[in-house]
């Protein structure tokens, strides 16, 4: 933090500030805020770092260019050396295809699909072409089963699942959000280090 420009972590702390959802809850229901605090701030300083989150680079980038600075990374991240087997050939429509092409070119990005647009096969024929251990995060059970029964009929393998009450992990693993966050942070850690590609699924149920 001694390193960062006090105006970069000024515009840091502003970019990366939103409303809490929970507060505004709350506050509709007629209720106390209580301990809730009114904004989320997702930039962590501690013992002289600032750490933020991995998808706020782009963030970064422009707060430090405005005081005329570059942004060097270091990337430590550690792919799994285990890879999956060579899976069939998913039939692709042209759109889905073109989605496959550019997510498997790029570290993250976002799939905007109308209902119905087929989402899920986009996510599978990521994981067919990149081969490497997967998370698929739901928001839902029923979401969960459909994509536990969309591997088993596409690809012909059990993937694990975990929500409440269940912890079967597999080389494809849909997990509950709800679920894994109830998990203490030394057991997310060792869970999460495992994948090499995370998919999260109708992400605009992220809040």
């Amino acid at each position: 933090a001694r390193e960062v420009p006090p105006k970069v972590l000024e515009r840091l702390r502003r970019a990366l500030s939103f409303p809490n959802p929970a507060y505004l809850d709350r506050l509709r229901l007629g209720l106390h805020p209580g301990g809730e605090p009114e904004t989320l701030c997702f930039v962590l300083e501690r013992g002289g770092e600032v750490r933020l989150p991995r998808g706020a680079i782009h963030v970064l980038r422009r707060a430090a260019a405005q005081e005329a600075l570059i942004v060097a990374c270091d990337d430590a991240r550690v792919l799994p050396a285990e890879a999956l087997p060579e899976m069939l050939d998913l039939p692709l429509r042209d759109y889905q295809a073109a989605a496959v092409e550019k997510l498997v070119k790029v570290t993250q990005g976002t799939v905007v699909i109308p209902c119905g647009g087929g989402k899920t096969r986009v996510g599978m024929g990521a994981i067919a072409r990149l081969r490497t251990p997967t998370l698929v995060l739901v928001h839902t059970l029923d979401l969960a089963e459909q994509w536990l029964g969309e591997l088993r009929g596409k690809f012909g393998f059990e993937a694990g699942l975990v929500c409440d009450g269940n912890e079967r992990r597999g080389a494809v693993t849909v997990a509950v959000i709800q679920a894994l966050a109830r998990w203490d942070a030394s057991k997310l850690d060792e869970f999460l280090g495992r994948f090499g590609l995370v998919i999260l699924d109708e992400a605009h149920h992220v809040g």
